[in-house]
Parts: structure tokens; C-alpha cells; sequence
């Protein structure tokens, strides 16, 4: 079986950053963001960079023994291996799709994930790129919740309050309160 590092370099042959397979194993090892090779015909996972190995868990040695549904809860398994075989079949060659991965460690996460499918070697992979979005989630929520404490202060306010356009002075937001001091109506 061919190795993913056995990739024909993407590079044009007299640039002076072509080195093949180096070259190919450096962006993949280095890259910031989760990256496994999966075989398309079994779904067996045939290489892992180390942002991935971060987030999974897994060494080498593990995860050359898993399939690519292996690390997704018992519930998503079903749609992860529908969105790698559509991978396959579909027009533009890659795919996305927002799920939950499980840690060697049973940690569940959330995360974003984009398919592609590659030719490497002679053989057809597909490249999956993972993000870990929990940190985005958690980042989210904290400014709803900041937005939400924000917009009862300012309608409940015991002060009348408004937000106005610098230059024109144009009012666009009134609380209750200055509604009753100064008459207005949203």
C-alpha cells in the first residue's frame, strides 16, 4: 500500500521549496488544524497529523487500527459514513458538516469538519480537515449572554437611555424610560 507521503509534489518541479514528499509531510505535520488520511473503500484511517493526535488522543499505532467513524459518537456514526462516501460522488469533491468527535479519552467535542477527496500515489484518499469549534461555542454563548444582560440594562433601566448615530444623531434604540420622560415610541 502506498504511503500518503508518497504524494507527487503539488509544486512546480523548479521551485526551489520542492522536495516531495518532505515538503508534503512538513505542511501536513505542521499544519494548525486536525488532518487524517482515510482510505475511501474501508474508511480506515491511514494517517493522522499531530494537531489531530492533540485533539484525539490516538497514537499511530491506535488509530492506524480505527475507521474513521470509530472516532464520532455511536449516533453520528451512521452520518459521518454517509458524508465520507458522499465525498465520493459528489460534483465539487468535498464536503462539511458540524459534528461531535470522542477523545481516546471519551471527551466529546465539537467539530468542524470539511472532506475532501484526493488522488496520492496512485491511490484515492479522502483528506478530512477537523477544527475544534468548542472554544467558538463557548465564546458564542458568552456573548449572548453578555448581550442579553446588556439589553435588560438598558430597557430597564431606572435612567432613560437611548443609542443615537454620531454624526446625524439619528436615535436608533429607546428604553422604556425615555419613552416616558420624553414621549416617544419605537
Amino acid at each position: 500500500m502506498t504511503s500518503p507521503w508518497d504524494l507527487p509534489s503539488p509544486l512546480h518541479e523548479s521551485s526551489p521549496l520542492d522536495s516531495g514528499k518532505e515538503t508534503f509531510r512538513a505542511l501536513f505535520e505542521s499544519a494548525p488544524e486536525a488532518i487524517y488520511l482515510i482510505d475511501p473503500a474501508t474508511l480506515c484511517i491511514r494517517a493522522h497529523n499531530r494537531k489531530a493526535a492533540e485533539m484525539d488522543g490516538y497514537s499511530d499505532q491506535e488509530i492506524a487500527r480505527m475507521t474513521a467513524p470509530g472516532l464520532y459518537p455511536p449516533e453520528e456514526r451512521s452520518l459521518v459514513q454517509k458524508g465520507l462516501k458522499e465525498v465520493l460522488t459528489s460534483s465539487f469533491g468535498s464536503a462539511s458538516s458540524t459534528l461531535h468527535q470522542v477523545t481516546k479519552y471519551g471527551q466529546v467535542r465539537s467539530v468542524e469538519e470539511t472532506r475532501a477527496l484526493i488522488r496520492a500515489g496512485g491511490e484515492q484518499f479522502i483528506l478530512t480537515i477537523v477544527r475544534d469549534v468548542a472554544g467558538r461555542q463557548e465564546t458564542d454563548e458568552k456573548i449572548k449572554a453578555s448581550e442579553e444582560k446588556f439589553r435588560k440594562a438598558f430597557m430597564l433601566g431606572a435612567d432613560a437611555f437611548y443609542l443615537a448615530t454620531l454624526m446625524e444623531g439619528r436615535l436608533l434604540e429607546v428604553n422604556d424610560r425615555f419613552e416616558d420622560v420624553f414621549g416617544y415610541t419605537r
